[in-house]
């Protein structure tokens, strides 16, 4: 699925949420199950706030954010009402969302709220700190440990210590050195947070594909910059033993491996491959081609430590054989090792940086053209290659 595709289902469930009559006369229903058909339609749109918010966050795109005026209403009255065990999630699912967008909204260097901001920034980050200290502090005892709630609040905290990253001229004479050097390490202890929930021990294998991918996406690069970063005060290898990325990485590919292995299988032992027909037809899984995406990712990023590492005097950051290792696995894979994109870093070799928001917008941009330029990179009809066009907008 592209990006496109993506927005369009997103846009659909909006409709769908429009359509289903919820100001319609609850014609020949009782009082009650009056109350109790309009209790589903506030989850229907609390859900699909959720599902928007989910995307369009961490990506910044406030034009995309659905208007949570009526949303508070319907919040309320699934929460006061409380007809289900699972309502107690969907309003903290709902709730955690919104305060995430807020983050998002106010912190971006380029909206209309971060311009017209008059009080100090250091105190805006302090105030959502406390929002989200509260929010965490007041969780039923039903969802303290739900994984998929607790990974939208590390994402928040990410988005909010994030905005510490040195990317815009617009942050860096706003905040005090000794400030952004605690709102970086928040920022770091957030993101490893984030990837142990989602690399916990559990018998949900695989985990996290789908919904949230646009979440591990963007920690990954936030960390990624945290990794590469050079700022005085900020100690590489440190941050290295702290949150060591090739390992995140490493598991999310075999997580990716279960999954296309429990794709190729059939219902019972015996049964034929469920993903027969497309393969002898030549076609990769999504989910194979996902992965080869994910280790050429890892090699890049592998290779750009090394080289940070090597300029500045010190062992490099990821050991050779670790780079050996990738490069060998993306050759098995038809991939072809390419130069890191500009702008990957924090002011690393790769030069100037690039704000996260913007490489999480311009995903289906220059970004994938220049790092996936290689020919070899096509996909769909392998006896074909020259006809086959890949999109990198899923």
């Amino acid at each position: 699925m592209n990006s496109y595709q993506l927005t369009n289902l997103l846009y659909l469930a909006r409709s769908m949420c429009v359509t289903l009559g919820a100001r319609d006369a609850q014609v020949g229903l009782t009082p009650t199950e009056a109350a109790a058909r309009s209790l589903e339609f506030m989850r229907a749109f609390l859900g699909c706030y959720y599902l928007n918010a989910l995307v369009f966050t961490t990506n910044k795109r406030p034009d995309a954010f659905m208007n949570t005026t009526y949303l508070d209403g319907c919040c309320k009255a699934v929460e006061d009402k409380a007809e289900h065990a699972s309502d107690v999630l969907v309003v903290k699912l709902f709730r955690i969302q919104q305060l995430a967008q807020t983050i998002s909204l106010t912190l971006c260097a380029d909206s209309a709220a971060f311009q017209s901001m008059q009080v100090p920034l250091t105190m805006v980050v302090q105030s959502f700190q406390q929002q989200l200290d509260l929010f965490k502090s007041t969780l039923p005892a039903a969802v303290q440990t739900n994984s998929t709630l607790l990974s939208h609040v590390a994402i928040a905290e990410i988005l909010l210590y994030e905005i510490g990253l040195p990317e815009s001229q617009k942050t860096s004479a706003l905040i005090p050195h000794t400030d952004r050097l605690g709102l970086l390490w928040n920022c770091l202890k957030a993101a490893k947070t984030f990837m142990d929930i989602r690399f916990a021990e559990s018998n949900l294998r695989p985990r996290f594909i789908c919904l949230n991918a646009s979440d591990w996406l963007f920690a990954v690069l936030v960390a990624l910059k945290l990794r590469t970063m050079e700022l005085p005060g900020w100690d590489l290898g440190v941050v290295d033993a702290h949150l060591p990325l090739e390992q995140m990485v490493d598991r999310q590919i075999q997580d990716m491996d279960e999954l296309i292995a429990k794709r190729a299988e059939g219902r019972l032992p015996g049964d034929v491959l469920a993903c027969s027909s497309s393969q002898s037809q030549g076609f990769l899984d999504p989910y194979e081609r996902n992965r080869q995406v994910i280790s050429h990712l890892k090699y890049l990023a592998a290779r750009e430590l090394n080289a940070l590492s090597e300029a500045a005097g010190r062992t490099p950051e990821c050991g050779l054989s670790v780079v050996a290792a990738v490069a060998a696995d993306a050759a098995s894979s038809g991939v072809a090792p390419n130069a890191v994109p500009a702008g990957l870093s924090g002011g690393g070799l790769a030069g100037p940086a690039m704000a996260t928001d913007t490489m999480m917008r311009d995903l289906d941009a220059s970004f994938w053209s220049d790092a996936f330029s290689d020919p070899s990179w096509l996909f769909g009809d392998t006896g074909n290659a020259a006809a086959a066009e890949m999109d990198w907008n899923y």
